[in-house]
């Protein structure tokens, strides 16, 4: 009989061959299983993967509560200290690969055993320390929010994918995917000190994005959604596709696949069909200097109901309309808008419409 947790139980432990020395008989001793006090944990290649202070740490091979498992075998833990300033601050699992981040650099593990594990260091833009509910893996990459921007990481270096929402800087951040989009809920401190972003963010106002990894466009959810964690499964679905979920800090719960942010999702409501208004911003037009243009061709296919509008920015200025239509049988069509005569380096679009959603 032993006890655990104060508790008298009946039941037994098994211990592997040679885990003891004959000796005198021991009528009491004490179980201890070390386990580190892990952060940025995720399962990779059938371990547990984390870190704890400056070290990166992996199970043994099926067994996620053992971490001190060192005989020389490929079912070994594993661990590795890594010296270098700064804090964890996220880790994912890139494929097969575990990847581990900082505010400026990223470190992959490469390797198939303990024996064979080694690391690469990147310096790079990595994850904002408040933001490692941010790093999500979707199609190949690894997106998350730096400290100017959004990343996507694959590769040898992140790529920044987020100008188009213009300069910002990038605070508490959580993400989600639904294997397309990468849903990611920010604050924006841009043109604040840092001491004064970090007081403010007791007061955050977030906002919700959704980035499309096939088309590469962003699309904006209303402003002022204190998201807590997104997170992406079968749930809720009529016809079993990955719905994503978002919690808010107060409890609320509500669908960003299915339905506008903001709006909570009553049971008789997930799958019915609304309208809805989303844009894109283009990046940078550059034309060169004292360029003018006079018309904006689009090729366009709408639904009946549907809406289409563009707006440009000339030389970082407020977007101005230059046109919208409404309607269509769905057929490809052209589209002429005229632009306002003036002088510019560059331009930006803004292309949006409202539709079924």
């Amino acid at each position: 009989q032993f006890t655990i947790g104060g508790i008298k139980s009946d039941g037994y432990v098994l211990f592997e061959n040679a885990a003891f020395t004959l000796s005198s008989e021991v009528k009491q001793f004490t179980l201890i299983r070390r386990i580190p006090d892990l952060k940025n944990t995720f399962e990779c290649n059938n371990r547990l993967w984390g870190t704890c202070d400056n070290v990166i740490y992996a199970s043994a091979l099926g067994d996620p509560f053992n971490f001190y498992k060192y005989r020389g075998l490929s079912t070994d833990s594993y661990f590795k200290e890594i010296y270098s300033a700064g804090v964890f601050t996220a880790g994912a699992s890139l494929g097969e690969t575990p990847v581990f981040f900082k505010e400026r650099a990223i470190y992959r593990v490469y390797g198939n055993t303990p024996e064979s594990f080694h690391v690469d260091v990147k310096e790079a833009v990595g994850v904002s320390e408040d933001c490692r509910y941010s790093a999500v893996c979707l199609d190949g990459a690894v997106y998350y929010a730096g400290s100017d921007g959004i990343y996507a990481y694959s590769s040898a270096y992140p790529v920044k994918i987020s100008d188009a929402l213009g300069s910002i800087r990038v605070g508490r951040a959580r993400g989600g995917s639904d294997g397309r989009r990468y849903y990611v809920s920010f604050s924006q401190f841009d043109g604040i000190s840092e001491e004064l972003g970090d007081i403010m963010q007791e007061y955050y106002d977030n906002r919700l994005y959704a980035y499309d990894s096939i088309l590469g466009l962003w699309y904006c959810y209303d402003p002022g959604l204190k998201i807590k964690r997104i997170v992406s499964g079968h749930f809720g679905s009529v016809f079993k596709k990955i719905n994503t979920m978002a919690v808010t800090e107060s409890g609320e719960v509500f669908s960003v696949g299915d339905k506008p942010a903001g709006v909570l999702v009553e049971e008789s409501e997930r799958e019915r069909i609304i309208k809805s208004e989303s844009y894109g911003v283009t990046g940078i037009l550059d034309f060169g200097p004292c360029a003018e243009i006079n018309t904006v061709r689009f090729v366009l296919k709408l639904d009946e109901d549907a809406e289409f509008y563009a707006d440009i920015s000339f030389d970082g200025g407020e977007f101005e309309r230059i046109g919208s239509v409404f309607g269509g049988e769905g057929r490809e069509k052209k589209i002429t808008f005229r632009v306002p005569k003036k002088r510019f380096s560059y331009c930006r679009l803004r292309l949006g419409g409202i539709g079924e959603y």
